[in-house]
């Protein structure tokens, strides 16, 4: 009987011991070995200006191990590779955590409404410093982060009227004034969610009318005509590539980007910055 009994237990031991190492097959992070656990930078960040409202962004660090713990991490901004001035974003703390349980958090970058839009090209540089209980693949890890421009509604109808300039970049290259005298004139249509320039974007020089179709989610231009022609050099039309652009409707903007493949920037393009007037 006792040996029945021996070799009972003998069993449900070894029973015991293949469970336990079959679940440890089954685990996929080990949350006391954090000697494992690497860093990184998520990517896909994007700096939002909204005109009329201040706006919080995020940038994502995760791991690849989970913690039963907080782990903090920290940041620092490339000053070297950063184009976007400090004045147009504020960036609360450097450093954030990494909940518990979890493989990723958040650093918060806040874009204040300011005083004029940033240029396109802009970016803001990161690097990933350091993160409590993770080490770091080698080589620097740093993001680079880009800019939007974001309204809140598109609202067509404040986009309808007499528009100044506001910029012309091409001008500018020759040294030539911006001046409200270059008018243009902007009506609903002829479709809906489109917009009509009257005489182009080159009215002065007698352009075909400029159709802007404009999807009402985002207020970027996805469709554009213009008669063909970017803009005219001497008495030598240029032709047009391709046509983008977007409408802020509450700031009563409409950008548009005109390109053509046959000169080096700025004479390959043509960004105009029209206001139309209340």
């Amino acid at each position: 009987m006792k040996n029945k009994i021996f070799i009972l237990i003998a069993i449900m031991t070894l029973g015991l011991v293949s469970s336990c190492d079959q679940d440890e097959d089954r685990i996929l992070f080990d949350v006391n070995n954090q000697e494992n656990s690497v860093a990184q930078l998520n990517g896909g960040s994007v700096l939002i200006f909204n005109p009329v409202e201040e706006t919080s962004n995020f940038i994502t660090v995760g791991v690849s191990t989970v913690s039963d713990q907080a782990r903090s991490f920290t940041l620092s901004v490339n000053e070297d590779d950063t184009t976007l001035d400090s004045s147009l974003y504020v960036i609360p703390s450097l450093t954030a955590t990494i909940p518990a349980g979890s493989f990723t958090g958040q650093l918060e970058v806040i874009t204040p409404i300011p005083a004029s839009l940033p240029p396109s090209g802009l970016v803001l540089v990161v690097n990933l410093e350091s993160v409590e209980g993770a080490r770091l693949p080698d080589g620097l890890l740093s993001e680079t982060i880009g800019t939007s421009v974001a309204c809140p509604s598109v609202d067509l109808s404040q986009v309808i009227g007499s528009a100044v300039t506001l910029e012309n970049p091409l001008l500018s290259a020759f040294g030539l004034p911006i001046t409200s005298s270059d008018l243009r004139t902007v009506i609903a249509g002829p479709e809906d969610n489109q917009i009509t320039i009257l005489g182009g974007l080159s009215a002065d020089l007698g352009g075909t009318d400029t159709v802007l179709t404009i999807d009402m989610e985002t207020g970027l231009v996805t469709d554009a005509t213009d008669g063909g022609i970017s803009f005219v050099n001497g008495t030598n039309p240029i032709s047009t590539t391709s046509i983008d652009g977007r409408v802020l409707t509450c700031i009563n903007q409409i950008i548009i980007n005109v390109n053509n493949g046959n000169f080096a920037p700025p004479f390959a393009s043509l960004r105009l910055t029209l206001e139309v007037q209340p």
